[in-house]
């Protein structure tokens, strides 16, 4: 009877790991039942006893089931939203619905919350960043001379350039990194985030 318990116990924890692993997704209890063929009412109670006994997670009630091998997994990695396209060349407003999500590691990212936008346009080539290219932005209000950001301007549209201070005109200065592009100018700009990371094919 207990290597009964045993097999059933690992079917059920590997086919979790499998929708997580191989689909990014978490499957629900009903989902599991149905699939490994098991009564949904004995499968709730074949879950806790999985917690109580360590196979899952016991995450406080929480609706997402977990293995203790995914929840190292989830905690290694900033789950970052991709939103769309932000324009390297004139600015283009940026809509702001998640496309997907990039799992990136928290070693490479470290502390804060980022978001990720397509790179649209040629401008910003001289930092390496070309059209079509992700960029990974920290989200943050603020910025330092020199920062690449992404940058509300008159309240529409988004665009992603050098920032600095035009501390003689009072004005915001946006720089392109490229010279075909004019420097653009505006008396306010809101900032959305720095830019930190770039991923491009090769």
């Amino acid at each position: 009877m207990r290597e009964k318990a045993e097999a059933r116990y690992a079917r059920i924890k590997n086919f979790i790991e499998k929708c997580y692993f191989e689909e990014n997704r978490f499957p629900s209890e009903r989902e599991i039942a149905f699939a490994l063929g098991l009564d949904p009412g004995n499968l709730h109670r074949y879950i806790a006893e999985m917690k109580k006994s360590g196979l899952l997670a016991d995450e406080n009630g929480r609706r997402c089931i977990k293995s203790e091998r995914m929840v190292k997994a989830i905690d290694d990695v900033v789950r970052t939203p991709l939103l769309g396209s932000v324009s390297c060349g004139k600015p283009l407003l940026c809509e702001e619905n998640v496309e997907t999500y990039l799992d990136i590691s928290s070693k490479i990212l470290g502390k804060g919350k980022f978001f990720a936008l397509k790179a649209n346009g040629d401008s910003m080539t001289g930092a390496g960043i070309a059209d079509g290219d992700i960029v990974i932005v920290k989200v943050q209000s603020s910025a330092s001379d020199g920062d690449i950001v992404v940058a509300l301007c008159d309240g529409e549209e988004v665009t992603l350039k050098r920032y600095y201070k035009d501390y003689e005109n009072r004005l915001i200065r946006l720089k392109a990194e490229n010279p075909s592009y004019e420097d653009m100018f505006y008396k306010d700009v809101e900032i959305q985030g720095v830019a930190v990371k770039v991923i491009k094919n090769l």
